[in-house]
């Protein structure tokens, strides 16, 4: 996947007889921090286990978030878990994009702040990838790519999803939905 840049844009909103309602039946939650005991962990090890390319480990909680702790403070990074529930249901994890902030230096005197998939330094695993439910890819990605580029997500300028699957349908998925609003505007095509 390619290096994309942010563009601010607004929320999918409808009128509905004088009121606003959202339209979409999913919800995104953004996690700087897990505890131990949170209920995201066994959702999330639930979700990668259903993983049908066989990259459960890897694209589980456990190795994630060890590889998080063990190179947080050299990369200067921050948590930025997000995870995408059905609202009828939240106990219903469809998504979850394991990614981590940080500022790094591109040249001299220039800095960018970047959005990064957790594993992409030292070691890179062979599955390492955004975590979605069976046939929920493309719903997950453009409610990512609106997340993305909306009002709740950490500033950033660079987005780099280096160490994904190859293939991997959710990356390509989420492409399509970021280059409809970054580089046409469009947040229809979300």
């Amino acid at each position: 996947c390619g290096v994309a840049t942010r563009r601010q844009a607004t929320a999918r909103f409808v009128p509905l007889r004088g009121k606003i309602v959202q339209v979409s039946r999913f919800s995104l939650t953004r996690f700087a921090e897990i505890a131990a005991d949170d209920p995201l962990l066994a959702q999330w090890e639930e979700l990668a286990q259903r993983d049908p390319r066989g990259g459960a480990f890897f694209c589980g909680p456990r190795w994630a978030l060890s590889w998080f702790r063990a190179y947080r403070e050299a990369l200067g990074a921050e948590l930025c878990v997000v995870a995408m529930h059905e609202v009828a249901d939240s106990a219903t994890l469809v998504g979850l994009a394991p990614l981590y902030t940080r500022v790094a230096r591109i040249a001299p005197g220039m800095k960018a702040r970047e959005l990064r998939l957790l594993g992409d330094a030292g070691p890179r695993p062979p599955c390492v990838d955004l975590v979605c439910a069976s046939g929920a890819g493309p719903s997950f990605a453009r409610e990512l790519a609106g997340w993305l580029v909306g009002s709740e997500a950490p500033e950033w300028d660079v987005l780099d999803l280096q160490p994904l699957c190859d293939p991997s349908s959710a990356r390509a998925y989420l492409a399509q939905g970021l280059e409809a609003v970054i580089l046409f505007g469009d947040e229809t095509k979300l």
